[in-house]
């Protein structure tokens, strides 16, 4: 059977996870966001190869420092960015697609990955049908 995600559940549990201030180039950007929003509407992860470079450049930056370098000076990890893994939220997200009843005002992910800066309005509950 064919699962809808509706436009306010959808904002409900993204708009926390992306909640404005928490953008980092490297860690938390528009492919995490368009992994996660793919994930939650059909259950499936978008390509890696679409983040395949912001990989690399992660890498190198955390042991080399060399996206900071080239960009002179101007990025710079963001620390409301710390602790995200959009692996473990765009797994989870599938898995709550599958077994969650999604209640807007309930709903809410288990991980360590959306820490609470990243919730606007606070930690919600989650519902299992």
């Amino acid at each position: 059977p064919r699962q809808v995600v509706n436009t306010q559940t959808f904002e409900a549990v993204i708009y926390p996870l992306f909640a404005p201030g928490t953008y980092d180039l490297l860690r938390k950007n528009c492919n995490g966001f368009a992994d996660c929003a793919v994930c939650l509407l059909t259950g499936s992860r978008l390509d890696k190869r679409y983040m395949q470079m912001e990989a690399l450049g992660r890498w190198a930056d955390e042991y080399l420092s060399v996206v900071q370098r080239l960009s002179g000076g101007r990025y710079s990890p963001n620390p409301k960015s710390n602790g995200w893994d959009v692996d473990l939220v765009a797994s989870e997200l599938g898995v709550a697609r599958q077994r969650l009843r999604c209640l807007p005002e309930e709903l809410t992910l288990s991980s360590g990955c959306a820490p609470e800066e990243h919730r606007l309005g606070g930690p919600r509950r989650v519902i299992a049908v």
